[in-house]
């Protein structure tokens, strides 16, 4: 600690500065008798300082810095009393001791042990760095001066052994992350290797499920062309029997036009048997020979009467064969060829009617047939159209697999 070694005795501004001193035994040096000469107030001096530190501190340094370069005891410079604190290291020296022999800038020690407090960031000063890395690693065998970290080989090797351990720590992560990379990396590639398999399942289903939905589609189009086939098997079948019933209705036409012709013919015919069985006046003739329908062509014109008779036979005659006999009318004569005539036509009228009833009953079977026919047409178009929804469908659902993939 400061004394004055310029003078005989203290001087009243020393004094005035140990007395504003935090140290206990700076203030009792400067409120203690003023020793007689300089001589004695060191040795005061310094039996008042091993006194105080007797069984606390051991002095080990002992300083004495000159108050001014002029070499006047009653005044106090104070920078160059900061000059001989900083020249004689003095800010270092006081951390000194037996068990903090070793001493690094604070940059330095930062530096070197930064890792052992991964926290620390740039907004952190060196100062508050290192006493958070003494702390939390070496409590008690370091200290942290204004911009020096003091400590001993104990200190020491603790931090190398943090940083050992820290290494060793990092190296073993640093395996171990590599490790669980690795691990990783067959993870992913298994995850992969499943997800192609998967991948290949899935279009080998699609695959499988497109060929399936192809024979669907190609059986449904089979039944759809058998359908068309047999629908158009059944319009034809229609058509020839629509063209059938065209033809018998035809015949029936023609049927009936040859019935209205015979019925024209009948009544001609009795017309002219009417007309033929009336009696002319006067005496009554003997019947002349029958002879065959030509010879009628070559008679001679008769009476007015016999005349009209003609003209209403005459159409009949040309209608009648040439094979059948005609014969004047007369008194108990008989009309084979007339009764011949009625009948031949009363057997064809019969036969027609037969043939009437046959057509009937044929037209109304065709009829029959041709609603079963439109039922079944109709069946079979419902059915199609049914197949044909399916196959739009099944289409559809391919295309939008397509169009997942």
């Amino acid at each position: 600690f400061v004394t004055a070694a310029s003078g005989n005795k203290l001087s009243s501004e020393m004094c005035q500065v140990l007395g504003q001193s935090s140290c206990k035994l700076c203030r009792s040096v400067a409120l203690s008798k003023p020793p007689s000469s300089g001589t004695d107030a060191a040795q005061e001096g310094l039996e008042a300082l091993d006194h105080s530190l007797q069984g606390e501190a051991k002095a080990w340094l002992v300083c004495c810095l000159r108050p001014n370069d002029v070499g006047q005891a009653d005044r106090v410079n104070r920078e160059v009393m900061l000059q001989q604190v900083q020249d004689l290291r003095l800010a270092d020296a006081v951390h000194l001791s037996g068990g903090h022999s070793i001493i690094w800038p604070l940059k330095s020690f930062r530096h070197r042990y930064a890792n052992l407090a991964p926290t620390l960031n740039d907004s952190v000063s060196d100062e508050d760095a290192c006493r958070l890395l003494v702390k939390s690693t070496a409590a008690g065998e370091g200290t942290v001066g204004k911009d020096k970290v003091y400590g001993g080989e104990i200190f020491e090797q603790l931090m190398e052994h943090k940083l050992e351990e820290l290494q060793v720590g990092a190296q073993h992560l640093e395996g171990t992350k590599s490790e669980m990379r690795q691990l990783m990396e067959e993870k992913l590639e298994a995850d992969q290797q499943m997800r192609a398999r998967q991948q290949e399942e899935q279009l080998e289903n699609q695959r499988l499920a497109q060929e399936k939905a192809q024979k669907e589609i190609d059986s449904i189009r089979g039944q759809h062309e058998d359908v068309a086939k047999q629908q158009q098997e059944l319009l034809q079948k229609l058509q020839e029997q629509q063209m059938e019933l065209q033809k018998q209705q035809q015949m029936e036409a023609l049927r009936q036009q040859q019935m209205l012709e015979l019925e024209r013919l009948r009544k001609q015919h009795e017309d002219a048997s009417a007309a033929a069985a009336v009696p002319e006046p006067g005496p009554a003739s003997p019947a002349p020979p029958e002879e065959p329908l030509e010879t009628l062509e070559t008679e001679e014109p008769a009476a007015p009467a016999e005349a009209r008779a003609e003209l209403v036979i005459e159409p009949i005659r040309l209608s009648i064969p040439s094979t059948w006999r005609f014969r004047a009318a007369g008194e108990g004569q008989s009309y084979p060829a007339a009764h011949a005539a009625l009948t031949q036509m009363a057997a064809l009228l019969r036969v027609a009617k037969e043939r009437e009833q046959c057509m009937v009953e044929y037209e109304t079977f065709q009829q029959e047939t041709l609603q079963d026919l439109k039922a079944e047409h109709e069946g079979w178009r419902k059915e199609a159209q049914l197949l044909h929804l399916q196959a739009s469908d099944l289409q559809r659902s391919i295309q939008k697999q397509r169009a997942m993939l």
